[in-house]
């Protein structure tokens, strides 16, 4: 018998006298008293007198102990609050002692039973268990599940035709393992900035990778563009024959041809040129 909870007493049989038995129980119990049976509730051992008497007025009576059982409060211990990456399996366990045995345990939303593994969202959760023994005692814990996404953006910026800054932005903002792709086979190790010129003239897409201190994993990219183009064009020539200056033509990068006319002041025009760049 748990302490409080329902339980019947019952006479299973009654033989001799002259029939017709009545019963009558002491000390009352919570329903009728005046049947072979009796239902009571008690917070500790107690005891009840049932006197039955046949239509004769002979009478003979018994006493039944409704007996609580003993037994050290419910505890439970859980698993430790703890920190995760988004995604991550998470170990739950509880464990149980004291109380009235054949416990039923509830991790509320997630599953039952004394272990299980969830895997994490990527939100911190409260992780709430229910622990009810057989008496209807209930025990409840809460266990902290803290998720931390690791994030990681790139800050870039042009300083010149193929030389670039990157800055590695990060959360948290210690404590990380840095590695830098920078696009043309360059790699960079635990550095927050990196200058880079590139000796081509192609986009690259640069990757950071950050591992966090709790081994969460984050990445961000960003692509560089090309140099601009150049063409450059003197503002006078002087072809008089001294060797200097004697042709007008332009120059540049990343340029392979340009087409270029000639007009005089009065919009006439002298000619046309189509040139390699060199």
């Amino acid at each position: 018998l748990c302490a409080n909870l329902p339980m019947v007493l019952q006479v299973l049989s009654v033989s001799g006298g002259g029939g017709s038995y009545s019963y009558a129980w002491s000390p009352p119990g919570t329903g009728s008293n005046d049947g072979p049976t009796l239902e009571v509730g008690v917070a500790d051992d107690a005891y009840f007198t049932v006197t039955v008497r046949d239509e004769c007025g002979n009478a003979a009576d018994t006493t039944l102990a409704a007996v609580v059982l003993d037994h050290d409060p419910l505890v439970i211990t859980t698993v430790n609050d703890t920190l995760v990456c988004p995604g991550e399996e998470v170990p739950l366990w509880v464990l149980a002692e004291g109380g009235a045995g054949n416990n039923v345990i509830e991790w509320v939303g997630i599953g039952t039973g004394d272990s299980l593994t969830w895997r994490t969202g990527q939100s911190s959760r409260a992780v709430v268990v229910h622990v009810t023994d057989a008496c209807g005692d209930r025990v409840t814990d809460t266990v902290q599940v803290a998720v931390h996404p690791a994030q990681a953006w790139i800050g870039a910026r042009e300083l010149g035709d193929s030389q670039w800054r990157f800055e590695a932005h990060t959360d948290p903002e210690e404590g990380n393992e840095l590695e830098w792709d920078l696009g043309d086979g360059t790699h960079v190790a635990d550095l927050q900035e990196v200058e880079h010129t590139y000796t081509d003239v192609e986009s690259h897409w640069v990757y950071l990778y950050v591992v966090t201190p709790e081994g969460c994993e984050a990445v961000d990219s960003v692509q560089t563009t090309p140099p601009s183009a150049t063409l450059y064009f003197p503002n006078a020539f002087s072809p008089n024959g001294d060797g200097h200056n004697e042709t007008f033509g332009g120059e540049g990068t990343l340029l392979d041809r340009y087409e270029l006319w000639v007009f005089d002041r009065w919009g006439r025009d002298l000619g046309e040129e189509n040139a390699d760049v060199h």
